[in-house]
């Protein structure tokens, strides 16, 4: 069985999901449906995903995975009793996990991404004061708060202080992450500024700001 969820993994490095799938068929141990879940999200079965994430109630990064699948499906009432569960698990359970602090986090950040649709911006920022709180050194509270605020100014502010958290190792994921994102925000011309001033390209800052006066409706 260990040899399957081996090969399983040796499928993946080569990008061939359904391979790995048909050889997670049928088990039931949580690697491999951790595994399994991953697979069918890449081939675009998320919803099959979440069902086999769903399967490890007592997995909090599997009811990480379980959430954050469901918000994308639009589940949201599922989706915040998944994360919910995970940060009670975490909660009550610190010893279990090897980085409870950053799980915590994680769990909160995707509770408060799915309630800022449903529940308002005071349920949301309540919850992003307690990420906050679990993982000081994360950048992704204020990066949400950037991206949420009407005023660019505000907008400059949050994204600078949460750039100079961001790992070098981990800050050309992070800007093309977040030009993407600031495509569609009203803000978008001022956050892609000071993208551009910790490293983002000129061509990916320019092709985000065509994006953003399309969508708005201005000249280039």
């Amino acid at each position: 069985m260990r040899d399957d969820l081996e090969q399983a993994r040796a499928r993946v490095r080569l990008d061939d999901f359904q391979g790995a799938i048909v050889i997670l068929h049928g088990r039931a141990d949580a690697p491999s449906l951790l595994l399994l879940g991953q697979c069918q999200e890449s081939v675009g079965d998320r919803e099959g995903a979440a069902r086999t994430w769903a399967r490890l109630p007592g997995d909090a990064s599997a009811r990480l995975r379980a959430g954050r699948a469901e918000a994308e499906l639009g589940h949201h009432a599922a989706a915040k009793a998944h994360l919910r569960a995970g940060v009670d698990l975490v909660r009550n359970e610190v010893e279990r996990f090897a980085e409870p602090e950053r799980l915590l986090h994680d769990l909160l950040v995707a509770w408060s991404e799915v309630s800022y649709r449903t529940d308002g911006s005071e349920v949301s920022e309540r919850l992003l004061g307690e990420a906050a709180r679990a993982w000081p050194s994360s950048p992704y509270p204020l990066v949400l708060l950037a991206r949420r605020t009407s005023d660019a100014d505000a907008a400059r502010r949050l994204l600078t202080t949460a750039l100079a958290r961001v790992p070098p190792a981990d800050l050309p994921d992070f800007l093309t992450r977040e030009c993407a994102v600031a495509a569609e925000l009203s803000q978008g011309p001022a956050i892609l500024e000071i993208l551009l001033t910790h490293g983002l390209s000129r061509r990916s800052h320019d092709e985000a700001l065509n994006v953003w006066r399309t969508r708005h409706r201005l000249p280039r």
